[in-house]
């Protein structure tokens, strides 16, 4: 079981550049897709908003009802605005997915990259951790031999 572990751990180690790299793309790609959507959105906002606004007063309605052009021209800039406030919305949230997903690669590179005091190198996988010299770890405890701590001995009260 322990072997198993091993070898996923190395098989992670080693593919951890190729999925840095990935989340960085994807982290990139969706704060442009984003930042793309918010300006659209905002864009479609200021441009009909003001004949959204004049759709929505008393001479906007008698418009509508004197002249289909109108209704219809009103129609859109309606739907114009409640579709930019919605890209409004939506670029928002990806580009904050976006900019998670860098961090995400940033931290993925930074913990799988090895540093100069030994931290995060191979010593410190599962299997080297259980530990598999004999001579310079104590026996383990059995139902013959229980487990005695190294303290317990070298103690003596005064």
């Amino acid at each position: 079981m322990a072997t198993a572990r091993t070898s996923a751990h190395q098989v992670n180690a080693s593919s951890g550049s190729t999925s840095s790299s990935r989340r960085s793309k994807a982290g990139a790609g969706g704060l442009l897709l984003g930042a793309l959507a918010l300006i659209l959105g905002l864009w479609l906002k200021s441009h009909f908003d003001l004949t959204n606004a004049l759709c929505n007063t008393g001479l906007g309605a008698f418009g509508q009802a004197v002249s289909s052009t109108a209704a219809h021209d009103c129609t859109v800039a309606g739907a114009a605005v409640a579709f930019g406030e919605l890209l409004v919305w939506v670029g928002v949230l990806v580009c904050i997915a976006g900019a998670l997903g860098l961090i995400a690669a940033v931290v993925g590179a930074l913990s799988s990259t090895p540093s100069s005091t030994g931290r995060g190198s191979a010593s410190r996988s599962p299997a080297a951790s259980q530990g598999s010299s004999t001579a310079s770890s104590p026996a383990a405890p059995t139902r013959d031999r229980p487990a005695v701590s190294s303290t317990a001995s070298t103690f003596r009260p005064a």
